[in-house]
Parts: C-alpha cells; structure tokens; sequence
C-alpha cells in the first residue's frame, strides 16, 4: 500500500514486533503526564493527511485505510497476532485442490441503512474492482494477487462476468475459484479494496459521489461517518447495526489530519490528541520527560521513485548514479534519528519466505556480497562512473540535467527534510542541481499515477506478510507500477511465482525479480521504518500496533 498501503491496522505495549497491549507501570507514569482528551467514550487518532479517497475501490494509502476500515468489514479480519479470522464470513470451506473456497455470511448482518448484507455485497465489490473503468489502482490485487479465476481476463475484457471465479450462491453463501492454490488467499480478504460495496447505494448516489462526503456513505463496520472537515479531521461514530458492536468500546473516533510534526507533537501535549506517530527526536524527548513511546517494527519501505519514461531518467545508469550517491546510514542518521535500518534488500526483513524465516535475509545469503546487497554508504566514485556513462549516451550535459531534474515530496515538515537531503546529496557528490516540489498528498498521487514528475519520494506497506506484496508492484502496466518500468523476464518470474506450487523454486523467482531491480534500478531503495506512536492515558488496552496493523477499534478507553 502506498504510505500506501496501504492499509494496515493495530498495537503492541513491548518493544517487540508484535504483542498485545496490558495496564503496565510505564503506562500508568504515561497516563500521570498526558492523560489526553477529556471527552468521555472518545478516542482521537491523528492519521496525518487527508486521504485520498475513502472509497475502498479507489483508496491507495493508510489513511484511506485507516476510514474505510473503520466503516467496512471484511469477510475475514486480522486477530492480535495479525491472522486471518472469521468477520463477515463466520466459517469458510476449502476443496481439497485448495482451489475454491465456500464462505458462509452471518446470518442478520445489516448496512447503516438497514439493508441486508449480503454475498451480493462482496461480488459486486470484486466485479466493480476489476473493471477497467472503475480506474482501481488495486484492481491487479483481486485478479493477480488474489488469483481469482478468470478475473484478468474480465479486466482485459476477454470475457463476461460470469466466467470468473465469483458466485453468489445464496445471500448468505459466497464462492470464490483461484486459478491456483495461495496459501494466504485468506490474509487478503481483510484489504481494503475487498471490502463489500451496496451495490443499490451505490448506483443511487453514483461512483463520483460514493463514499466522497458524510452524506455519500454507508456502513456495516464498527464506524459509521458523521462529518468530515477537509484538510482537519473526519468524525466516526459507534455503529449500532454492526455485527459485532457489542465489542466496540469507543463511542466516537476522531481522525485528525496534521501534516506537521511539531503541530501533532504539541496537540497531544494539550490533550486534543490520543494516539500520534512521533519521529526519532521526539521519542527522546519524551523518554527524557519519563513517557514511554510505542516502538515497533513495520513492514513498510521508503524509496526514490525514478520515471523510466522521462527523457532523462529513462537511462538506467542516471538511475544508478542518484542511488550511489547518498548514505542511507547518513539520512537514517540525520533526518529520521531512530532505530530505522537501511534498506537491503527491497523487501523489509518481517516478511517470510518459503520456510516461515525472513525473506530478506534469505535472498541477502543468495545474491549479496559479504551481507550487503544494496550499499548502507555512499559511493562517489561509483556514482560519478555511472554518471559519466550516462551523459555519453544520453548526449547532455550536467547543466542539462540539472535545468531538468526534480524530486516531487510531500507538504509535510518531514518529507521536504527528506527531499533536501537528497538534493544536497545529488549536488555535493554529482555537481546536479535538482529542484524539489513539496505537495500535498492527493496532488502527488495524482501526478506519480499521470506519469507528470522525474523524481518521488515514496513508500510502500505491506499488504499481506509474503514477498509477492512487493514484487507484483513492478509487472509491466500493473496499477501501482507509477515507475512504468517494464522488462519481460520480471513479468515472466512474477507471473511464475503465481502459479508455482513448489515454494522453494517460487522463492527463486523473487531472488531473481530483486537481482533485476538492482541492474535496472528503477527504485532507489532507502530505509526500513522504524514505527513510534505516543499513545496518551486515556487508552487503556485492548488495541494492537505490529507490522502487519495498527487497530483501536476495539480498545478501551477512559
């Protein structure tokens, strides 16, 4: 998922990846300093940004995720320890070739507005998915990452509906055929643009108000909308129709939207705020003050999107000029100043390979060199040997490049730190002067999906714990392949691991995919996030933060 992605959601009171959150003594000299807001049953969480889009067909980054999530329920959810359990779905058979899974509804599920939810719900959610014209970015993850049958060719317009691998059964009986068996078909389920669609609702309102503002929206998860104030905060309140309401503690749940981190840091110290992600130096500055932050391994990456269809960045040796020109110990150093870690491999190390161990350590042991597959430090003499070969065949000059050369960044504080480091980097080392837009988030997106930038700053989340959820990005013309990089041997190892039953081979594939974006370069790895969230005493548990979600739904408050 884009910082994105995607759309994760839950917490852990150690420091380890995962764990569930209990009363402790840090909490309770947390509870003593900020004991946040003051309004009884309410819980308010910044997300940062505004999002993008709340519509779960379209939404594509964490805070989109973040609302849809709250408002929409999945057939399956993740538990604490982020697997797949029973939500809408209460039991699920699976045929002995692994191929189709029966999911059986519970019985007397409503929306918000009384309607039944039904089996209808989630086909017509899957069809609108992988239709062309809906524009879903995510449209590859029903038919190539979720491998349901037939569900690219309905998205080529190779063949009808009904030839795909969804059947609507009953109200209450759902069936979905796989082209191939996947283990973690089940870990999908509980992705945002999976999540069920009124398809009566959603004809009355129309596709460009759906989900757009308050009045636009409906809901069969723990949240319904209740006001949204752009560009400030979005209003949820407790939803009396949901299933499972019985087990949703929070009356209201506020998402606030600060972009800068002084701003969001100071909110919560005046109690406005519940629950804020801090950067490195605040999470000193409050261990000094006694507080103790929630620190955490996530499953996200950061990297420099590079625009292979641009006139310049089309050369792959410009490309690999700008990613040996930085330390990424440097900006872990000096711009995030915590326990972030650089970037290896492209996949962070919490995601498993083929036998349940790290993936990224793996593939370190089977393409690296002395444990380094991507440089931690800068190589000026290498950078500068790459640039030379590429202003020869592209036939400029630096003075060219530089008039040329820009790095679209967020608006926030910390996202144009990052840009300018980046910038100082390709100066000092490459004698290019590059500019730098800072934009708000929407903006961005839109220009990163148009193909209208040369440079971006990007990250990416996890959307299920299997190195697929990387590697898929990069397939030529896939929907979130905003680099338009494109090379037949990666399709054919994506497209192999797809299909292949022998997991060990399957791995290989991947290797082979991470050895191709080293020598085409179109992505400049940087860093693996380290997450800090300062959680104020008024949360008292039953929430979970770990790689895989951060999730309050069902937490206890004051």
């Amino acid at each position: 998922m884009k910082l994105k992605k995607i759309l994760a959601l839950v917490l852990a009171a150690t420091m380890s990846v995962c764990a569930c959150v209990t009363a402790s003594a840090e909490e309770n000299m947390n509870a003593e300093l900020y004991p946040g807001t003051a309004e009884s049953g309410t819980l308010v969480f910044d997300i940062g940004m505004e999002p993008t889009s709340v519509n779960s067909l379209l939404g594509t980054y964490v805070a989109d995720g973040r609302v849809t999530s709250a408002m929409l329920v999945g057939l399956t959810k993740k538990d604490e320890n982020s697997n797949p359990v029973p939500a809408a779905a209460e039991s699920w058979d699976v045929s002995d070739d692994g191929l189709v899974y029966t999911f059986h509804l519970r019985e007397n599920m409503v929306w918000s507005n009384g309607t039944p939810l039904t089996a209808n719900d989630y086909a017509f959610a899957w069809k609108m998915l992988m239709t062309a014209d809906t524009g879903a970015e995510y449209a590859y993850f029903a038919y190539d990452t979720a491998c349901i049958k037939n569900g690219r060719e309905f998205y080529e317009g190779k063949c009808e509906w009904e030839d795909v691998g969804v059947k609507v059964i009953d109200d209450l009986t759902f069936e979905v055929t796989l082209h191939t068996p996947l283990p973690y078909f089940l870990s999908l389920l509980s992705q945002g643009c999976m999540l069920p669609v009124n398809e009566a609702y959603y004809n009355e309102v129309g596709a460009d108000n759906y989900f757009m503002d308050p009045e636009y929206t409906i809901a069969c998860g723990p949240y319904t909308m209740e006001s949204w104030t752009h560009d400030s905060e979005i209003v949820l309140k407790k939803n009396p129709t949901f299933w499972d309401a019985d087990s949703v503690n929070i009356e209201t749940l506020i998402y606030k939207m600060y972009t800068n981190s002084d701003t969001r840091l100071n909110a919560f110290k005046a109690g406005e705020v519940d629950v804020i992600e801090i950067t490195g130096d605040q999470v000193k500055a409050l261990k000094a003050e006694g507080f103790t932050p929630v620190e955490y391994t996530t499953q996200s990456e950061y990297h420099i999107l590079f625009n292979c269809e641009d006139k310049y960045m089309s050369n792959a040796n410009l490309r690999k000029a700008i990613d040996a020109c930085y330390s990424r110990n440097d900006f872990i150093a000096a711009i995030r100043k915590d326990s972030s870690v650089p970037a290896n491999t492209f996949v962070p190390s919490p995601t498993a390979g083929f036998d349940g161990t790290s993936y990224s350590a793996a593939c370190i042991e089977k393409i690296g060199t002395d444990g380094v597959v991507r440089n931690p430090d800068v190589q000026a003499e290498l950078a500068n040997e790459y640039l030379d070969k590429a202003l020869e065949e592209l036939g400029c000059t630096k003075e060219d490049l530089s008039a040329h050369l820009d790095m679209h960044c967020g608006d926030s504080d910390v996202a144009m730190t990052q840009a300018a480091f980046f910038q100082e980097c390709i100066r000092q080392v490459l004698g290019i002067e590059i500019s730098v837009t800072p934009m708000q988030t929407k903006a961005q997106s839109a220009e990163r999906t148009a193909g209208n930038y040369v440079m971006d700053i990007s990250g990416w989340v996890g959307d299920y714990n299997d190195p697929m959820t990387w590697y898929d990005m990069w397939v030529t013309g896939g929907g979130n392949n905003s680099v338009r990089f494109s090379n037949e041997e990666y399709d054919a190892c994506i497209a192999d691991a797809l299909r292949n039953t022998d997991l060990e081979a399957r791995q290989n594939d991947f290797y082979r995919c991470e050895e191709i974006l080293l020598e085409e370069m179109p992505i400049s790895c940087i860093y693996y996030r380290a997450g800090s969230y300062a959680v104020s005493g008024k949360v008292i548990d039953n929430y979970v933060i770990d790689a895989w979600q951060t999730n309050f739904f069902y937490a206890n408050v004051k």
